[in-house]
């Protein structure tokens, strides 16, 4: 009970501070947004200053792959749907990725609801692109702290690659980048589910850091 206490006072700190980010990009002095959540201005200069570090995953980067090839990595957005898609459709039939459970079966999102989940800023969808192509991505949902599968833990991490991709040092990237998200924006957990075929995902993972808590039946 306690600790669904802190879980949903922190959602709220968050959602707290992404309101005063808004009131700032909207022009309003640091003084009115004090005011108005009755902090001090350091306070208010630090959560925008912390909001501000969140956003930069926005931009975008160039990263050289082990072959010599360089990709572009950014944030994957609601305009990117089409790109997202020819993605999805691209891994389900590649024989060489052995994606993570959670796409077995599944059917694909309708458009609007693909939009609103690219383009929420409590989540995180980071994409590899060569060129106008999407190769990889990893992403950060973030998981409701009443639903009692997660209990305890704040987010679910997940990540495809391409197999023409993969081996490059590209997954090992984008894991990083996705992570050092995550503790900038207050997820402090992180939870994913691996077919147990997908030997190249479970290392990285635990590379990474992840151990194994349990193997899910069907």
């Amino acid at each position: 009970k306690v600790s669904d206490r802190k879980s949903e006072y922190r959602i709220e700190l968050e959602k707290r501070n992404e309101h005063i980010y808004l009131k700032h990009l909207q022009k309003w002095s640091h003084e009115q947004i004090a005011k108005l959540y009755h902090l001090s201005l350091p306070s208010i200069r630090r959560i925008i200053f912390e909001q501000r570090k969140g956003m930069q995953m926005n931009r975008s980067i160039k990263f050289k792959l082990k072959n010599g090839k360089v990709v572009t990595i950014r944030r994957i957005r609601g305009t990117d749907y089409d790109a997202m898609m020819k993605f999805f459709d691209k891994f389900v039939r590649d024989p060489g990725v052995k994606y993570t459970s959670q796409y077995l079966g599944q059917p694909k999102k309708n458009k609007e609801s693909c939009v609103k989940m690219y383009d929420n800023p409590n989540n995180l969808f980071l994409g590899a692109w060569d060129g106008d192509n999407l190769i990889g991505e990893s992403t950060i949902t973030r998981i409701a702290p009443e639903n009692p599968k997660y209990r305890g833990l704040t987010g679910e991490t997940g990540s495809v690659i391409l197999d023409k991709y993969t081996s490059q040092g590209l997954g090992s990237k984008l894991k990083t980048m996705v992570e050092k998200w995550a503790r900038e924006n207050g997820v402090h957990k992180l939870y994913a589910e691996v077919c147990h075929k997908n030997i190249r995902s479970l290392n990285n993972l635990l590379k990474h850091g992840y151990q194994i808590v349990g193997i899910k039946h069907d």
